[in-house]
């Protein structure tokens, strides 16, 4: 039922009313957002203010969250996220396909109006009708939104490393609105480099570099990011993220597999099974296939999905049937169903041996 906002405030004789309800639930949404977040939180905006409370915004992965509070009844009030994932300027189709195939549709959702696929954007949604109190089902809401968002971001960093992230998107958009060169970046960034190009004196690395990378054009991408080298600013491991992305797509294994030992070196624990997942990449790529397995022998690496899927794929090579199948269960476990892994199973085991679906 919509309310009119002329209804908004009416009581339903016991001292509640939609605003009311409402209200509540954004006091105690709001209290987890601050518990789960802190000072991450960005004041939120909605397109619909006689319905929605806002509660704010946060960048969780690199998505762009939004969250707020509906109304609804005097009863209950509605929590409403809904997560930019990123903008596509290639692979769009491919990005879409592949988010539309692997969500479960128990929590977060894809929402897909004319307005994202005109702008060639993912984005993921999530509705929760609750009452004041609720403050545990909020939370497990709210923890259920992370576990899915981090499923996403598990397949687009194998998959999509051109994808333009909804955090950034946003920051972008909103810088747009006083600088004409990031507007026209947005708008086409093959029209801005083309530009750049009649106009050298004009170029400044940074949105260069980003503008090469959100189209694919890797080895530009890369150049780019070598020269920013030369920055007294730059810290060292960051650089060598920036560096390994590019590397990977052009098949540049050796200077790769050089560079990923560096970075280990500097690197968390938490960042070391993306980084054995990458040496084991371009292994497999190379055809060494025990090679690749044992950069990823160590339980330590178990929580990356990258890790997994070449673990599986170097155990179908080698004719381990039983190690890959189960070490594809894993990888679906991290990232859920994944057509594009499915069919790079698929193609080094045939079916019906590795039907996961039994």
């Amino acid at each position: 039922m919509i309310i009119e906002p002329r209804n908004l405030s009416q009581s339903d004789g016991n001292g509640s009313s939609p605003l009311l309800t409402a209200r509540k639930v954004h006091a105690e949404l709001a209290a987890l957002l601050i518990e789960c977040y802190g000072e991450r939180i960005r004041p939120g905006k909605t397109h619909n203010p006689d319905r929605v409370i806002d509660s704010g915004a946060v960048g969780d992965f690199g998505f762009d969250c939004q969250f707020g509070v509906a109304l609804a009844t005097n009863a209950y009030a509605t929590l409403t996220v809904t997560i930019c994932v990123g903008r596509f300027y290639c692979g769009y189709r491919k990005a879409l396909l592949w988010l539309a195939n692997n969500r479960a549709s128990n929590t977060v959702s894809i929402a897909f109006v004319e307005q994202h696929a005109r702008d060639a954007e993912l984005w993921l949604t999530c509705t929760r009708t609750t009452a004041p109190g609720d403050s545990a089902g909020l939370l497990a809401t709210l923890y259920d939104i992370r576990q899915e968002l981090g499923v996403v971001d598990a397949g687009v960093r194998i998959w999509f490393p051109q994808i333009l992230r909804g955090e950034l998107l946003m920051e972008f958009k909103e810088a747009s609105l006083e600088n004409k060169d990031i507007r026209s970046m947005l708008a086409s960034p093959q029209a801005f480099l083309d530009h750049a190009r009649q106009h050298p004196e004009e170029a400044s690395s940074e949105p260069h570099s980003e503008a090469h990378r959100w189209l694919g054009q890797w080895d530009e991408h890369l150049r780019y990011v070598d020269r920013a080298a030369t920055e007294p600013v730059l810290d060292r491991k960051d650089f060598l993220w920036e560096r390994a992305r590019p590397l990977l797509k052009l098949r540049r294994y050796e200077e790769l597999i050089g560079l990923c030992i560096e970075l280990e070196s500097l690197a968390d624990e938490s960042e070391k099974p993306i980084i054995a997942g990458v040496i084991a990449q371009a292994l497999y790529e190379r055809g060494e296939f025990e090679e690749a397995l044992d950069v990823l022998r160590s339980a330590t690496l178990d929580n990356g999905a990258r890790v997994w899927l070449y673990r599986c794929l170097a155990h179908a090579k080698l004719g381990h049937d039983g190690e890959a199948m189960e070490s594809y269960s894993e990888y679906e476990r991290l990232v859920g169903k994944d057509i594009i892994a499915e069919k790079m199973f698929g193609q080094v085991m045939p079916e019906p041996k590795w039907n996961t679906n039994g």
